[in-house]
């Protein structure tokens, strides 16, 4: 191997540490539980475009109408005026464990649940998944 190609590796080895160091440096600083915890991306701030007057008169599908400041009672109003289903999901604690809590309101069958073998799944008459 040249003698000019060592420099470069031992210069490439040194940013890639650098770089991941300081990818990882936020977390390292929080508990191991905040480590596990899901991630929560930050709330948006509506764009120059969405402060404008007239893009509350756009239709849903020229715009992104739900924010995460959204209340339900919007989520749930926007679905029943597309004839959609809705999803929500949180991560929560349960018996120690940081787990992923997924909810589907599928009256309207848009949403469909697979198995292990892509076979569709029919919801229990009391509504979820085992």
């Amino acid at each position: 191997m040249p003698a000019f190609c060592w420099p470069i590796l031992v210069l490439t080895v040194l940013l890639l540490t650098l770089i991941s160091y300081l990818s990882v440096k936020k977390m390292l600083k929080g508990t191991a539980a905040d480590a596990l915890r899901p991630y929560t991306p930050k709330a948006m701030k509506k764009s120059v475009l969405e402060k404008l007057s007239f893009w509350e008169k756009l239709p849903f599908g020229t715009k992104i109408n739900l924010s995460e400041s959204s209340e339900n009672a919007e989520i749930k109003e926007l679905a029943e005026d597309v004839e959609g289903d809705w999803q929500a999901s949180s991560g929560i604690s349960y018996e120690g464990e940081t787990i992923s809590l997924e909810i589907y309101q599928a009256d309207n069958q848009l949403i469909r649940f697979v198995n292990e073998e892509d076979e569709l799944v029919q919801l229990d008459d009391d509504g979820y998944l085992r």
